[in-house]
């Protein structure tokens, strides 16, 4: 009895032994085996973020990926780029920036990659996998010093999609996936910056645009919005953007001169349009535009090269200044108003906001109003767009007996202060004129905008506080 329980515990404690085993074995053990049969695929050792230097030599003129057919004149391309700092560059055969997305990509792409199989090793001929002469030959370095690792790639296989390489230290010949092919076939335009301003919107603060027509400034403040400079009129949001954005955004269609010898020939010696840029730290960046038999092509110009560019941003960058007008007759955060004060000859509303959105008279504080009529209200004076801007001569005379003044205030910090004051002054016609406190011009609203915003007291009131009408009763004959 007593060496069958010993027997027992020693198969349990073999049993125990052997599942610790294996859980250390499931767990630590074979997820790095694994990792190292993964790593030991990979064609390269270096990450992303070791490599600085890179030279990738493609075949122009290799066949397609479908097509493995001899060429009789070999036509080859060789890319240097270099790391600095943050930044790639391109160093040879020109010297500009590099497409820092298309960089990442390529590096991703050639890091990642692994073999499929081994085809052949010490094989005789490299030429029948298409490796003495290679399509692509990529060389990769972690500094300037040390040795680069290497890789050619050659034709695709017959079967699968594939494609023979070999690396560094080898001599074997091993299928890998196709797609690192493609992913390094880049040329010189691929891998260029394409970026034609280069700036992003926060590092501008004004940009002048001469077009044939007129010149326009628009100058933008800490908070993005852009006001006419020459009007001192604000900027339609939406209507600007259509050319901010493409202007900002432009990308070369293709190089059209890498030196700017004869900018004649791409109508740059007398500029069909001109943009200036001002940066906030106060230097500029001048953009000329011209055009030749329907071509657009534009060119920095403090740089040599000539791009071309796409056709639609013309018409944009020829938009008339009225256009970019706002005509919506106020803007404010509707949130942030604690007071309104409406004044109609002798007569004045004035509300003030408590909490989040309850309004009361100052006058009387008891009675009750109806906050979603207040905040109809707000909404029209946001909605509500002037039908023109009055000329210099028209705004001259000021508004002395306006029919309407309204006055918007907020309350940042326990401050008062007013955001917005309209006057209205009525006419003959269906036009009504208003004068905004910050605009030097004034501007006309329709007779059927000024009625939304021409309210009394009895409709801010709660029904309950509005005075019942007297119902008159029929006696019976």
């Amino acid at each position: 009895m007593k060496k069958s329980f010993t027997s027992t515990l020693i198969m349990l404690g073999l049993l125990t032994g052997l599942t610790a085993w294996y859980v250390l074995y499931e767990q630590k053990y074979r997820p790095e085996q694994k990792d190292q049969e993964e790593q030991s695929k990979k064609l390269i050792s270096l990450r992303a973020d070791q490599i600085s230097e890179i030279k990738l030599t493609r075949l122009k003129n290799a066949p397609l990926e479908s097509s493995n057919a001899p060429l009789e004149k070999l036509e080859y391309e060789t890319l240097q780029l270099k790391k600095l700092g943050q930044e790639w560059l391109l160093v040879d055969p020109v010297q500009v920036q590099a497409d820092s997305l298309a960089i990442s990509a390529l590096l991703s792409a050639v890091t990642s990659a692994k073999q499929e199989r081994v085809v052949e090793e010490h094989p005789k001929d490299l030429g029948v996998f298409g490796l003495t002469q290679a399509l692509i030959h990529i060389e990769l370095k972690k500094d300037s010093v040390g040795p680069a690792e290497e890789i050619w790639i050659g034709i695709d296989t017959p079967i699968a999609h594939s494609s023979y390489a070999r690396v560094t230290g080898s001599e074997n010949v091993f299928k890998i996936n196709r797609s690192l092919r493609s992913g390094l076939d880049k040329d010189l335009f691929a891998l260029r910056n394409k970026n034609v301003v280069d700036l992003n919107r926060t590092e501008v603060a004004e940009i002048e645009i001469q077009n044939p027509k007129e010149n326009i400034i628009l100058a933008s403040d800490s908070k993005d919005n852009w006001t006419l400079s020459r009007e001192n009129i604000p900027a339609e949001s939406l209507e600007w953007n259509k050319t901010l954005s493409p202007l900002l955004e432009l990308k070369a269609v293709k190089v059209a001169s890498e030196k700017a010898e004869k900018p004649a020939e791409f109508g740059l010696d007398e500029p069909m349009i001109k943009v200036t840029l001002l940066k906030t730290d106060k230097s500029r960046r001048t953009i000329l535009v011209g055009k030749v038999k329907g071509t657009l092509f534009a060119k920095r110009a403090d740089l040599d090269t000539i791009f071309e560019i796409d056709k639609t941003l013309e018409e944009r960058l020829k938009t008339p200044a009225l256009q970019y007008r706002n005509k919506h007759i106020a803007k404010f955060d509707r949130y942030e108003i604690a007071k309104i004060k409406l004044e109609a000859g002798k007569d004045s509303i004035e509300l003030n906001k408590e909490g989040i959105s309850d309004w009361k008279l100052a006058a009387e504080p008891i009675t009750k109003i109806d906050s979603t009529q207040v905040d109809a209200l707000l909404t029209k004076l946001q909605d509500i767009q002037l039908v023109k801007y009055l000329s210099g001569a028209e705004s001259k005379n000021p508004i002395k007996n306006p029919l309407l003044k309204i006055s918007l205030f907020d309350k940042k910090d326990k401050i008062e202060k007013e955001v917005l004051a309209l006057s209205f002054e009525g006419s003959k016609g269906l036009q009504i004129k208003v004068k905004k406190t910050e605009l030097p011009y004034m501007f006309e609203i329709s007779k059927e905008d000024f009625d939304k915003l021409n309210i009394t007291k009895q409709s801010l009131l709660q029904s309950e506080e509005k005075p019942k009408e007297a119902v008159k009763v029929q006696k019976k004959s």
